[in-house]
C-alpha cells in the first residue's frame, strides 16, 4: 500500500528560529524533541507511524494536519536522502518535534538527485525556486506521534480519500509559493521592462502592442489569410537578445542548407507567450519584428546558456504559409 508522506520541497519557509538547543543529525538537520511526560511506546523500525504536522511559512501556516490530515511513514532501517525517520526512531508516542532543515542541504541533495538522473546543473538551477537558493534559511515544521501501525491495522485507513484531500491543499500551498516567488520576480521583470523599453526608444515609433506587453513592428504587410486560432503557421524567424547575440534562426541562407520550419498552431500554447501573441497579428506574407519582454519569453528561467534568466528577446518573423 503506498503510504502518504511530506513533499520536502513543498515546506519552504523563511523564518529565522533560535536554534541554540536543537541536536543536529549527520546531514545538517536540526531537530528538538519535546517529551510528552507520558509514558509513551517507543517506536522501532518496521512501524508505521502517523503524526500531524504543521508547517509554517514565516508566520503564516502553510500545512496543518487539521485540516490535510495526518501523515504516515514506515520506518526502514536504511534512511534516505532528508528523511525523517532518525529523529521519529527516537521519539515515543505522544512526543513532539520541531525539525529545521536549510535550504542548503535540500538544494545539495536535490541536485545530486538530480544529476544521477542525467539532468545538468544548469538545467537543475533553471527548475529550482530561486528561494531555495538562499543561505541561513530553513524548512521548519512541528511534529506529534499520534499512534503506530502495523500492515493489517493500516488497511482501516482511507488513503483515497486522504489523497484527494493533501493533494487539493497543496495545490494552495503551491499556489502560495508561486506568488511569492512573484513577488522575488517582479523587481526584475520591471528592470528587464525598463530596458526593453529604453531600447525600443531608439529603434521603433510604429508598433502594435500584444495582450502581455510584446511590441510587434511591421516591416511588410501580408495580403493572406489572418493567423486566427487553430490555423497553423509556417513560419521562417531570426532570434536574437538586445545586445544582438544570436541564439537560434531557421531563416534561408544563400548557399547554407535550409532548416525545417516552425509550424505553430495558433493557440495552442506551443511558444512563448510574446511569440504566439506576435503572430497571432500577422497574416500569411508578413514580416515582422516582435520585441518579447523577459516576462512574457522565458521569464526567471531563461532557456539554456543563450538566453539567460529575464532576458529581452527580438525575432524577425515571416509567415511564409497559412494551414
Amino acid at each position: 500500500m503506498k503510504l502518504i508522506v511530506t513533499t520536502l520541497l513543498s515546506l519552504i519557509t523563511f523564518v529565522c528560529y533560535s536554534q541554540n538547543e536543537f541536536k543536529t543529525t549527520p546531514n545538517g538537520t536540526q531537530y528538538k524533541i519535546i517529551p510528552s511526560g507520558t509514558v509513551g511506546e517507543t517506536v522501532k523500525v518496521g512501524m508505521i507511524v502517523q503524526f500531524s504536522q504543521i508547517l509554517k511559512f514565516g508566520d503564516s501556516i502553510l500545512q496543518d494536519s487539521k485540516i490535510v490530515g495526518n501523515q504516515f511513514i514506515k520506518l526502514d532501517s536504511v534512511e534516505q536522502p532528508l528523511s525523517l525517520d532518525g529523529i521519529i526512531k527516537q521519539m515515543k508516542l505522544n512526543d513532539s518535534a520541531i525539525v529545521l532543515i536549510s535550504c542548503d542541504t535540500i538544494y545539495n541533495t536535490q541536485c545530486a538527485m538530480a544529476k544521477t538522473q542525467g539532468a545538468t546543473q544548469e538545467q537543475f538551477d533553471q527548475q529550482v525556486p530561486d528561494f531555495l537558493k538562499q543561505k541561513n534559511k530553513f524548512i521548519q515544521f512541528e511534529i506529534k506521534l499520534i499512534k503506530t501501525y502495523n500492515d493489517d491495522s493500516l488497511a482501516t485507513i482511507d488513503f483515497n480519500r486522504i489523497q484527494e484531500v493533501r493533494m487539493a491543499y497543496q495545490k494552495k500551498v503551491q499556489d502560495s509559493l508561486n506568488i511569492l516567488q512573484a513577488k522575488v520576480n517582479k523587481p526584475k521583470y520591471d528592470k528587464s521592462r525598463k530596458e526593453l523599453i529604453k531600447f525600443l526608444g531608439t529603434k521603433i515609433t510604429t508598433y502594435k502592442k500584444t495582450k502581455s506587453g510584446a511590441y510587434v513592428q511591421m516591416i511588410k504587410v501580408g495580403t493572406g489569410a489572418a493567423c486566427t486560432k487553430g490555423k497553423t503557421a509556417i513560419i521562417r524567424y531570426r532570434g536574437t537578445r538586445l545586445d544582438g547575440f544570436e541564439f537560434d534562426k531557421n531563416q534561408i541562407v544563400k548557399g547554407v542548407p535550409p532548416k525545417p520550419t516552425f509550424d505553430l498552431v495558433i493557440g495552442s500554447g506551443g511558444a512563448i507567450k510574446g511569440f504566439e501573441e506576435g503572430i497571432a497579428m500577422l497574416r500569411k506574407g508578413s514580416k515582422a519584428k516582435i520585441y518579447i519582454p523577459s516576462e512574457a519569453g522565458y521569464g526567471a528561467s531563461g532557456a539554456g546558456a543563450d538566453i539567460p534568466p529575464f532576458a529581452n528577446l527580438i525575432f524577425e518573423i515571416e509567415i511564409v504559409d497559412l494551414k
